[in-house]
């Protein structure tokens, strides 16, 4: 399967959006929080609201058009990764 079919494929989408959905939650729950201690535990669900609003919105998208809905699923991971790394490494006990 070549990756433009596996980019249009809603199988290949979820699957990497469950991996980085995974590896994001991770990041944040073993993340160096400094000034967020006290908000610690609503921080690290995060990563998984927004991969769960990314998978419906994907879903809903494949239901009005077969093309592009990939780019949703590219948006869901960017917006994860920058919640994600700058919590990671240390960016908010320096805030």
């Amino acid at each position: 399967m070549s990756f433009k079919q596996k980019k249009n494929s809603p199988k290949w989408n979820l699957i990497t959006l469950g991996c980085f959905i995974i590896i994001c939650t991770a990041m944040l729950y073993y993340g160096d929080y400094g000034t967020l201690s006290k908000n610690a535990a609503s921080v690290a669900g995060i990563p998984l609201i927004l991969g769960v609003a990314t998978a419906l919105l994907y879903v809903l998208s494949r239901l009005i058009g077969k093309r592009y809905n990939w780019i949703i699923t590219i948006l869901g991971i960017m917006s994860m990764l920058m919640i994600a790394i700058p919590i990671f490494f240390g960016a908010a006990k320096h805030a």
